[in-house]
């Protein structure tokens, strides 16, 4: 498994491929780059940048940080994603759990789901396995789109959903 640790980890227009785990910065530059990991990344990022770029985790992706900047950018996972940060801009960009491709993104129409209640049952608290997290003060998702097969749950203070999905 690989861990990335560093003050500035720059990979503008650049490949990271491989296992790896965890991910320990102030500053992620992704710009036009692919950081592709077989395994669940953890970041703990202060400031990360994805302009046009791709970060993906097959087993799932959790990052907590001040920043995070997907313009026109691709978050995706096979599993849950999980985004614990401050200030997310997600315009016309793409945070795609479960499996879900960019392209299926793209025809993706909201559903909600109405949860039935089954009487003499007690549904235990449950952490959720699949799906998006999405944690913060502030989320920027004019035209862009955040899509999974199980739960979404926004904890935001403020959204822009402008023709957002």
């Amino acid at each position: 498994a690989l861990t990335l640790t560093g003050k500035i980890i720059d990979n503008k227009n650049g490949i990271i491929k491989g296992n790896i785990k965890k991910i320990n910065a102030d500053k992620l530059i992704n710009d036009e780059g692919q950081l592709l990991s077989n395994e669940k990344i953890e970041g703990i990022i202060k400031e990360t940048s994805n302009i046009r770029g791709e970060i993906s985790g097959n087993e799932g992706i959790k990052l907590i940080g001040e920043k995070l900047n997907n313009l026109t950018g691709v978050i995706r996972s096979k599993g849950k994603i999980d985004l614990d940060i401050k200030d997310t801009i997600n315009r016309q960009g793409f945070i795609l759990s479960d499996g879900i491709t960019k392209e299926e993104g793209e025809k993706w129409q909201v559903q909600e789901k109405v949860s039935e209640k089954k009487d003499n049952k007690k549904e235990e608290a449950k952490e959720q396995t699949t799906g998006i997290v999405l944690k913060g003060e502030r989320l920027d998702n004019v035209k862009g789109i955040i899509a999974s097969l199980g739960q979404t749950t926004l904890n935001i203070g403020g959204l822009s959903n402008k023709e957002g999905k």
